[in-house]
C-alpha cells in the first residue's frame, strides 16, 4: 500500500474525530451512555437445575428472555415462564434434555446447566 494510501484513511479518521470535535465531543459521550443504558445484570438459581430455575433481573419487563442450546436453536417455545414479580420469573426446563444452555436477557446472557 502506498503512502497516499495510507495518508488518505489517516485523513478521513482525523475528519471524523474533528467532526466529533466540532459538536462538542457530545456524539462520543452520547455513544457511550446508550452502551451503558443496555447492560442487563441478570442472575439464575439454582444452577446447575434439574428442571426449574429462577432468574431475577431489573429488565425483566423490558427485555427479551431466550435460551439457547449449545448451537445457538432457540428453545424459547419449549421452556414455560412463569412470572413471579416484575424483577423474577421461573422457567420450567423439565422438558429439555441435560446440557448446557444459554440464558439471554437483552444483550446480557449467563449459562445454565441442567
Amino acid at each position: 500500500m502506498g503512502q497516499s494510501a495510507i495518508a488518505a484513511g489517516h485523513e478521513s479518521t482525523l475528519e471524523s474525530a474533528e467532526e466529533i470535535l466540532r459538536l462538542g465531543g457530545n456524539a462520543f459521550d452520547a455513544a457511550i451512555s446508550s452502551l451503558e443504558h443496555r447492560e442487563v445484570r441478570i442472575r439464575a438459581f439454582p444452577n446447575p437445575t434439574d428442571s426449574k430455575v429462577m432468574v431475577e433481573s431489573d429488565q425483566l419487563g423490558t427485555e427479551e428472555i431466550r435460551l439457547l442450546d449449545h448451537i445457538g436453536r432457540d428453545l424459547s417455545g419449549l421452556v414455560e415462564v412463569m412470572r413471579m414479580s416484575d424483577t423474577q420469573v421461573q422457567l420450567d426446563m423439565v422438558r429439555l434434555p441435560a446440557g448446557v444452555y444459554l440464558l439471554s436477557v437483552g444483550t446480557s446472557s449467563l449459562r445454565i446447566l441442567r
